[in-house]
């Protein structure tokens, strides 16, 4: 397949106003294309990287994404999407040494790399580099990543970036919030796609009781995102309330592992859509993850007589240099011995900011839900009135703050996601053996 003349190829897509100027910008020695979710940023990205891989003759260029996964879980499949099914270009992604190899003669491949380790951009000499969602790429990584761009044959030797705002902390607000830098340069995406119409109303209800993260992905703003208190949506006159136990649903006991804060929190979910909060268990200093399944074994067995969903910290599945078992090992066991149990623990951790969100929209009373806590559960409640972002960044063991809102936040984002491709698991299976099982989409994957 011969080269084509690049304006003539994007031209015969249905371009919104920001893409083609981003697209088009090649005198800026920097652009960044900021806005919402779901405004076309990471198509612009790849597109942009197309036109400018022709502009320099197919010379080594460069994308990257704040993470591996990230890169093959939303930059790879761009590629093959837009650049293979909507330009039929035949693209082609070679994992093993990370990079897109194009299908022309003389075109060098275009690298792909992870943020995560800054000292692995160093090494090739660019004529560009792309950076996918820049709001979560170290102040490191950026410079490492543009002190590359330097090919001497290079015709537009450019950094671009796409991304949603991540507050107003590091070098992509620094630089590109109100860029005063010459050759820097922001363009702001304020419109959707006609496919994408339905979507400003999904993130108003998503982050619906905070404002600044409203701000931030619905209107593409730079805000201070994480600052104040973390669950400004809690209300004590509406979520308190006197809460029982049905024992026609199953238990699901959401679990944070320190030594010293300990903290399970034992909640129902009713068809209703009602989110019962019921109990809170506060380990005591030093105490083990026996002790605590025991005395909560101890509790429940004389009420609760079949399924226990166990959710929690996917740290708890690291296992011990000194016992060679992990927390869950040590739990799952103790439960078993009287109760049906699911293992609905993720392989790791959602980011911080993803759990947060899930917790205030159903505070919110979004889509539905209603939270109703008992108001024993004094450790969740000091939680959500006097937790603060510091207090979640830093997640110091030895403090008494955050770690009940976390384990609470565990749950939640597994049992009623936002939108992170995963169902809320409903039904009792057949199987007393639940250990390293995830239901996805209502069906069992094993990890």
């Amino acid at each position: 397949m011969s080269v084509s003349n690049p304006i003539q190829t994007i031209n015969q897509l249905e371009a919104l106003p920001h893409q083609a100027s981003f697209w088009y910008d090649v005198e800026s020695e920097e652009v960044a294309l900021v806005g919402p979710y779901g405004t076309g940023k990471t198509l612009s990205l790849v597109i942009k990287c197309y036109l400018l891989k022709q502009l320099n003759g197919g010379l080594p260029d460069m994308l990257v994404s704040p993470t591996y996964a990230m890169a093959r879980d939303i930059l790879y499949p761009s590629v093959e999407e837009f650049l293979g099914e909507w330009l039929g270009i035949d693209v082609r992604i070679k994992q093993s040494s990370s990079a897109i190899i194009w299908p022309y003669d003389g075109w060098s491949p275009t690298f792909v790399r992870s943020a995560e380790k800054a000292t692995r951009l160093k090494g090739p000499t660019l004529a560009s580099v792309g950076i996918d969602e820049p709001g979560i790429v170290s102040d490191e990584a950026y410079k490492t990543a543009m002190s590359r761009i330097r090919h001497p044959r290079a015709i537009v030797r450019q950094g671009y970036h796409t991304g949603t705002p991540e507050g107003v902390i590091g070098w992509f607000p620094d630089k590109f919030a109100d860029p005063k830098e010459p050759g820097l340069r922001t363009i702001h995406a304020s419109t959707w796609h006609r496919t994408m119409r339905h979507y400003p109303a999904k993130l108003k209800s998503t982050y619906a009781g905070t404002p600044q993260m409203l701000k931030a992905y619905l209107e593409g703003m730079f805000v201070p995102l994480q600052e104040g208190r973390a669950h400004p949506t809690f209300d004590r006159t509406r979520h308190l309330r006197e809460v029982f136990y049905d024992p026609s649903l199953p238990l699901i006991l959401s679990c944070d592992f320190n030594v010293d804060q300990m903290r399970w929190v034992t909640w129902q979910l009713s068809p209703k859509k009602e989110i019962r909060v019921l109990e809170t268990l506060v380990g005591n200093k030093n105490g083990s993850v026996p002790d605590c399944a025991r005395a909560w074994v101890d509790h429940w067995s004389k009420r609760h007589e079949h399924l226990v969903e166990v959710t929690g910290d996917a740290s708890g599945s690291s296992r011990s240099a000194a016992t060679g078992s992990s927390c869950y090992d040590e739990l799952i066991p103790i439960l078993q011995s009287k109760f049906q149990t699911r293992f609905l623990v993720p392989p790791a951790n959602p980011p911080i900011r993803d759990r947060v969100s899930t917790v205030n929209n159903r505070l919110s009373g979004e889509d539905g839900y209603q939270v109703m806590i008992d108001p024993s559960n004094e450790d969740l409640v000091k939680d959500f009135e006097g937790c603060t972002w510091d207090d979640l960044r830093k997640g110091d063991p030895r403090s008494p703050r955050s770690h009940t809102a976390s384990a609470f936040s565990y749950g939640l984002w597994i049992k009623v996601p936002l939108d992170q491709g995963l169902e809320p698991v409903t039904g009792i299976p057949s199987s007393a053996d639940y250990r390293n099982t995830l239901h996805i989409h209502g069906e069992e994957v094993r990890f």
